[in-house]
C-alpha cells in the first residue's frame, strides 16, 4: 500500500475544522477520511505557526476537504 501525500492546503483545512470550526479529532476524521495521527500533527502544527504570528500560511476556503465536510452533520456529544 502506498503512502498518501496531501496538500498544505488540505492539511490546513484538516486542521481548521478541529481549531476553527469546532469539531474533535474523530469527526475531522470522518469528514475527511484521515487517520487522526495525521490530524492531531496538523492541528499542532497550525497552533504553533499562529502563536509565532504566521500569516503566510496557505489559505483556500474552497478545496476538498472542505466541501467535503459540509456533507458531514456535526454529532452533538
Amino acid at each position: 500500500m502506498s503512502r498518501r501525500m496531501f496538500t498544505p492546503e488540505f492539511k490546513r483545512e484538516c486542521a481548521e475544522f478541529v481549531l476553527k470550526h469546532g469539531y474533535i479529532v474523530p469527526q475531522a476524521c470522518e469528514a475527511t477520511n484521515v487517520r487522526s495521527t495525521a490530524i492531531r500533527r496538523w492541528v499542532k502544527h497550525l497552533r504553533q505557526k499562529r502563536s509565532l504570528g504566521c500569516t503566510s500560511c496557505c489559505h483556500t476556503a474552497h478545496n476538498s476537504a472542505s466541501r467535503h465536510a459540509l456533507r458531514i452533520k456535526k454529532s452533538t456529544p
